[in-house]
């Protein structure tokens, strides 16, 4: 398969809901090129920090159409809190990175918004049946 000229598609979750601890939990993200990738790599940014997902973290996976090469990023829980994650795929046409220029890395872009944890509900005391009772 020839070497890769654009990135298809992006698949992220609809949203992310923050685990109790507030933080995000850990997802995946999954691309399509449209051939070969020899160095592919996923930047996840929030408020200001970047997380780099690449080497073992991110795996080919079955194609779902002849012609293309499907990725999937595993991206670690705890990276962020509520608000909005900003997606960078991206993949350089050389496998020598050290050899590259600009032209030869390609990206693409999406968001994703992460909501607040969800608030424990808490039991209302109950007098019980006869509230007069009560005292």
């Amino acid at each position: 398969m020839a070497v890769f000229t654009r990135i298809v598609r992006i698949d992220l979750p609809p949203a992310l809901v923050c685990e109790p601890s507030g933080r995000t939990p850990a997802f995946e993200i999954a691309f399509t090129t449209d051939g070969d990738v020899p160095f592919p790599q996923v930047i996840v940014r929030a408020r200001g920090r970047e997380h780099l997902v690449n080497g073992a973290a991110l795996r080919p996976a079955p194609a779902a159409d002849a012609g293309s090469v499907d990725w999937i990023a595993d991206v670690p829980a705890g990276l962020s809190g509520p608000g909005e994650l900003e997606v960078q795929v991206e993949g350089c046409r050389k496998a020598d990175i050290s050899q590259a220029g600009g032209g030869d890395w390609i990206k693409a872009f999406a968001r994703l918004r992460v909501e607040p944890a969800p608030r424990p509900v808490r039991p209302v005391a109950s007098a019980g049946p006869d509230a007069a009772q009560v005292r």
